[in-house]
């Protein structure tokens, strides 16, 4: 049904030697998105997010959906629908309408068995393969956003879930896990299980809000990142965020060599990747600003946090900070090529009369300013954890009566999530 939210996931296969997505797209050409409307409503997110970047890059998102569509459905209609337009990359989206009885609200009498789910896919592969498109398919969306509400379609789903990864593997493809990124978004922020308003509008239809979570499948598909990074990281890129050592609490840094080191696992020689924290000296205290130590690098991602220990400064030397880091932003665009995120700071509290917070506000005004100025990207992290003090009543960001206030765990999670999306590894 054209309406649903149904599933997606995504797994690369193409004519031997097997392509990666972003490989396929590499010259450009058409992405074709092939299901039900929902995924369809995602591209459309992504296509305006990444508009120029696609552009730049002579690639086409287009979609072919229809109401109601089962996989018998899209494998029936792959000649005419995908085959024939010779697509360098088709989204292949299953429908939870496959296991989901959405009138009666509970899993479908005439549920697939994964067999032949198993021998549709491998169908719908082969065929594409011997045409030269490369393919990425599906791991189940939702059915409903109350996980605990229907234990026997969701537990269905998990196990599809499950069956599909391990397909993907076998067939040496890449996937792509939808239904854990929602899973995991939902268990972070419905704790009142809400049946609808978190990812979609009346439990199976998607969102705006939906499509922005959902929306790094896609962008990891396409090797690229909201954000702008362009094409995706490679085995030698170094990643760098620079900060005043807030962040050094974190398991962060682990986490993302980590993730990397999965990415590429067999890479040679001296350079590999890796992400690292860099303590920068504290822009508030000093006259000249730390331009040396933040662009004295070749990374080809910098994150910048910076200005945190505003509190301690008399209130008449903001403009120390406002110029400090105009200057650091004039040298950022003059010093490096790489790609350049300014970080906002997020509030220490839920309270709006906080003095920190509200002198935070007028930093974070420069900050944006400054990436609008001199075109670099945005991490807010103020909206994102405004957003999340709005939702959950027990989020703290700092762990309260430390006197180094480390970070909490929750807090970790957020910026975890916000920069593997960026950098485009698979979220936690």
């Amino acid at each position: 049904m054209f309406k649903y939210l149904t599933a997606f996931c995504i797994v690369i296969v193409c004519c031997i030697p097997r392509l990666q997505a972003s490989d396929a797209l590499s010259e450009g050409g058409l992405f074709l998105v092939y299901g039900d409307s929902n995924l369809s409503a995602v591209s459309s997110f992504v296509k305006k997010e990444l508009k120029s970047q696609l552009r730049d890059a002579g690639i086409k998102i287009d979609a072919k959906s229809k109401k109601g569509q089962t996989l018998s459905d899209l494998i029936e209609s792959l000649d005419k629908e995908v085959i024939k337009k010779k697509p360098a990359l088709v989204l292949l989206q299953l429908s939870v309408l496959d296991w989901y009885d959405s009138k009666a609200k509970k899993l479908s009498d005439d549920a697939l068995e994964f067999d032949i789910v198993e021998k549709y896919l491998r169908d719908f592969v082969l065929r594409c393969q011997n045409n030269e498109i490369a393919v990425a398919i599906a791991t189940p969306g939702l059915a409903g956003e109350n996980l605990a509400e229907d234990r026997a379609i969701n537990g269905r789903l998990d196990k599809v879930a499950e069956q599909v990864r391990a397909l993907c593997k076998e067939l040496d493809v890449d996937c792509c896990d939808y239904r854990s990124l929602a899973v995991k978004h939902l268990q972070a922020n419905n704790p009142k299980r809400k049946s609808k308003g978190i990812l979609t509008k009346d439990g199976m239809k998607i969102s705006k809000d939906g499509s922005a979570v959902l929306a790094p499948c896609i962008q990891k598909i396409l090797g690229m990142s909201k954000n702008g990074i362009g094409k995706a990281l490679g085995p030698q890129d170094q990643i760098r965020f620079f900060e005043h050592g807030f962040f050094r609490y974190t398991k962060i840094e682990k986490k993302a060599n980590d993730a990397l080191l999965a990415k590429f696992p067999d890479v040679a020689g001296p350079v590999k990747p890796s992400f690292k924290f860099v303590n920068v000296q504290d822009i508030t205290y000093a006259k000249e600003a730390p331009s040396s130590q933040i662009t004295n690098h070749n990374a080809r991602v910098s994150f910048v946090y910076i200005g945190h220990r505003m509190q301690d400064v008399p209130r008449h030397k903001f403009a120390i900070f406002q110029d400090i880091h105009t200057q650091i932003c004039k040298d950022l665009k003059q010093k490096t090529t790489g790609t350049v995120y300014l970080v906002t700071l997020p509030p220490v509290n839920r309270d709006p009369e906080d003095g920190l917070n509200k002198l935070r506000i007028r930093q974070n005004e420069v900050i944006r300013n400054n990436a609008i100025d001199y075109g670099f990207n945005l991490l807010d992290l103020h909206k994102i954890v405004s957003d999340k003090y709005a939702s959950d009543p027990m989020f703290k960001i700092m762990i309260p009566g430390d006197n180094f206030t480390p970070p909490t765990a929750a807090f970790e999670a957020i910026c975890v999530n916000e920069i593997f999306n960026i950098l485009g590894l698979p979220v936690e």
